[in-house]
């Protein structure tokens, strides 16, 4: 398990949005990363919500971008899946089969609630 996360872009969403609940949100923000995994294990690698730079994960997308150093091509079916409960990100080779070693670069864009707010920082 060696991975890296970095952060390309954060984009602030003036006007926010709602909490779960219902209730007026400032601080919502859409980031933007890369999840550089140098030796994958099977069972996910660790991702949290402040990973991706945020405190509370509303929606998220994940792109494979290459695997074993190998761009993905447009007809192969890769993909990963965030866990939240145990805060781990899968990488699959196919629909179904979990990448068993290796490398592999991950994409996202997660929407949530910004670990910079104002509001959280009180």
């Amino acid at each position: 398990m060696a991975r890296t996360v970095k952060l390309l872009y954060r984009q602030y969403l003036p006007g926010g949005g709602w909490t779960e609940g219902g209730s007026p949100k400032q601080g919502k923000t859409i980031t933007w990363g890369v999840i550089d995994i140098s030796s994958y294990t099977t069972g996910g690698e660790a991702f949290t919500t402040q990973d991706a730079g945020l405190t509370n994960i509303d929606h998220i997308a994940f792109s494979v971008r290459s695997l074993a150093g190998a761009d993905v091509t447009t007809g192969q079916t890769a993909s990963a899946e965030w866990h939240p409960s145990s805060a781990d990100v899968e990488v699959y080779s196919d629909a179904s089969t979990e990448l068993a070693s290796g490398a592999a670069v991950v994409t996202f864009q997660a929407c949530g609630d910004s670990a910079r707010d104002v509001e959280s920082l009180a």
